[in-house]
């Protein structure tokens, strides 16, 4: 087999990865500066709203976030072939709807920031088909950690959608929401750490 098919760019996941890691530690100085705030119950995005003391902060850093995710999947399409270049595309589109939830916050318009928040199933989508390219290019570790965490951020999407929906599912999108988009996160810094390993 072609291992050379199943290339993920270092550069790529490390610019990921650092936008992975700015914007968990910002959302948690941001949840630890709002009394009251539980995580369990309350969104991501509920941070970068006006009742949020750190919201200015919060949605700059979505927009880092956001552009480190659309850059960090172009170089990735560029590196990558097969399974791996289609889910990179995936990567950069779910980084260019990022925009859009910095942009719109859920308290200014709930309709625009929910299309803008399509980024994360589509990142999960994107980190399964990354994953398939992995697992057959001859990289089982990162390959079948990926597909796992874009399992569970699908996962979580259709949970989410269920607690929106009114479904008796438990008071805890917020922890079923970082459960779509921490996984990735997770994923692109284990990567960039990994560089060449397995």
């Amino acid at each position: 087999m072609d291992i050379s098919r199943a290339t993920i760019s270092r550069p790529g996941t490390a610019v990921i990865a650092a936008g992975a890691v700015v914007g968990i530690g910002t959302q948690a100085l941001a949840a630890a500066a709002w009394p009251g705030y539980d995580p369990l119950a309350r969104t991501i995005s509920s941070l970068g709203t006006a009742a949020s003391p750190w919201h200015a902060l919060v949605n700059a850093v979505f927009v880092i976030n956001a552009l480190a995710l659309a850059g960090g999947g172009i170089v990735l399409v560029v590196a990558g072939r097969g399974p791996v270049r289609a889910g990179s595309v995936l990567i950069a589109i779910a980084g260019a709807l990022g925009l859009l939830v910095a942009a719109v916050p859920e308290d200014a318009n709930l309709a625009l920031h929910s299309i803008g928040a399509l980024n994360l199933p589509l990142a999960g989508i994107g980190l399964l088909l990354i994953g398939a390219g992995l697992l057959r290019g001859g990289r089982p570790r990162l390959g079948a950690t990926a597909v796992a965490a874009g399992v569970l951020g699908l996962v979580g999407t259709v949970l989410f959608v269920a607690i929106q929906a009114g479904a008796p599912l438990g008071a805890y999108p917020g922890l079923v929401e970082r459960a779509i988009s921490y996984p990735a996160k997770v994923w692109f810094v284990a990567a960039a750490l990994a560089g060449g390993r397995r």
